[in-house]
């Protein structure tokens, strides 16, 4: 991170952060060996819980910073807001995650690219499918209108050979 201390793996953060309550609760019990009243004790007990917890909420903050970058940068790319290629890989624990997200992102925008590529041959093939076909229809409409035409004098000459031979 940024900051000028290292960072800690979230499970030293939770080692350090139970060794603080066992500390505040071992003098818990030597307060307990003096008489303390309950009511002391258990407000010191909680004390001893909410001091943990701070403990280990300090100490992993830039993990759970970590997580929560990546889960965004996931939710964003299944939002469709843009695929980014790469993202900010964590440090520590989360390292391999977040250098197999980045890889895995990689990956999608290369299939992406190979997708749209793809996919434009395939438009620019239907366009050219699509010129053929009109294309063949032309000449189709062609071919049956000189179909016509030869059908229209192959009956014009029977008939006029049918006039000739009557005349004659």
């Amino acid at each position: 991170m940024s900051r000028g201390y290292p960072v800690l793996t979230l499970r030293a953060s939770a080692l350090i952060a139970l060794l603080v309550t066992v500390a505040v609760l071992s003098i818990l019990l030597v307060l307990a060996k003096q008489h303390v009243d309950l009511a002391q004790i258990t407000v010191f007990s909680l004390l001893s819980l909410a001091l943990g917890y701070a403990t280990f909420y300090v100490l992993s903050r830039p993990h759970f910073s970590a997580l929560l970058r990546l889960a965004n940068t996931l939710r964003n790319i299944e939002q469709g807001n843009g695929v980014a290629p790469s993202l900010e890989v964590p440090k520590g624990e989360l390292k391999e995650l977040g250098e197999g997200l980045s890889a895995m992102l990689a990956a999608m925008a290369s299939r992406e690219a190979k997708f749209v590529a793809a996919q434009r041959e395939l438009e620019l093939k239907v366009s050219e499918v699509a010129v053929s076909n009109a294309e063949l229809a032309a000449t189709l409409r062609r071919l049956k209108a000189a179909q016509e035409q030869l059908v229209t004098t192959e009956k014009m000459a029977s008939l006029g050979g049918l006039v000739a031979g009557v005349a004659h």
